[in-house]
């Protein structure tokens, strides 16, 4: 019994960041994943846990801090570049974001996903003949009826607007006003 005392206790600690997260106290899950990593400083999903409650909270430099602390575990950890894309993202630092997320789509993460950020980035960034695939692949994936479906639909007409293709963009303006 007393050998899985602190595996218990972990998982307890677990439970209350999520509980705490869900009713938006957030200060005190930052406390309680700070215990978590008092106890096990090498654990990668407490620094994710950290990181992505630290962009709840709006302090995308201490989250971009936390993720950096779970690659440093663990490099090939993709979840920990994706979100400190998405924190870049939130700074309003498209260049960087739009190379982290880059950086995922070429590592194999989440392909919809991925070339969903890449195609808002690139987007954001006036990249429109880049952002064309990546969006189309996004919603070829997702359809219209995903929480991405309007902004994908959206930025794509954007970006047909912007490289010429007027009937391409009618289509899918007309796509993101039936969503």
């Amino acid at each position: 019994r007393e050998q899985w005392k602190p595996h218990a206790m972990m998982i307890a600690r677990g439970l209350a960041t999520e509980c705490f997260r869900n009713a938006g106290r957030l200060e005190e899950a930052v406390k309680e994943l700070n215990h978590m990593l008092d106890e096990a400083p090498f654990e990668v999903n407490n620094w994710l846990n950290l990181g992505n409650v630290y962009n709840q909270m709006e302090r995308f430099n201490d989250a971009i801090d936390a993720f950096d602390y779970a690659l440093a575990i663990d490099p090939e950890c993709l979840d920990a570049l994706f979100a400190k894309g998405h924190s870049y993202a939130l700074l309003e630092n498209e260049e960087k974001a739009l190379q982290l997320y880059r950086t995922c789509l070429e590592r194999g993460y989440d392909k919809a996903l991925a070339c969903y950020t890449c195609g808002v980035m690139e987007t954001a960034l006036e990249l429109y003949a880049e952002a064309i695939p990546h969006l189309t692949y996004a919603h070829n994936v997702y359809g219209d009826q995903s929480i991405y479906s309007f902004s994908i639909c959206f930025n794509l007409a954007l970006a047909y607007i912007e490289t010429g293709d007027m009937k391409r963009a009618a289509e899918c303006y007309f796509r993101a006003t039936q969503i």
